[in-house]
């Protein structure tokens, strides 16, 4: 399982998530064989990418400190990545285990 794709826990099938769920933005995920709806939720959506985006602003502030304020533009750059990165790793992680207890 790597990237995009999940398991999902009902028939053992691959699942691909579309671009638009992996960009921020909540979808109910269908499972080709079985239909199972798996579904984050739009608040819990809302709140892991919350969290996601000030672990990367923590994260842009701590490598500003360490490397200087000449870094911060590198930094700031970077930050949007690195927040629909760190959203996108932890509301794979909330879909899994939603999913899994249904």
């Amino acid at each position: 399982m790597t990237g995009r794709n999940i398991i999902c826990p009902k028939c053992g099938r691959t699942v691909v998530l579309p671009w638009i769920w992996v960009a921020g933005v909540e979808v109910v995920v269908r499972c080709p064989g079985c239909g199972r709806r798996m579904k984050t939720g739009y608040k819990m959506g809302a709140v892991l990418m919350a969290l996601a985006l000030t672990v990367a602003v923590a994260l842009a502030n701590l490598a500003i400190w360490i490397l200087g304020s000449w870094s911060t533009l590198l930094f700031a750059v970077l930050l949007l990545p690195a927040w629909i990165f760190f959203g996108f790793v932890a509301r794979k992680w909330w879909l899994r285990r939603r999913s899994a207890r249904k």
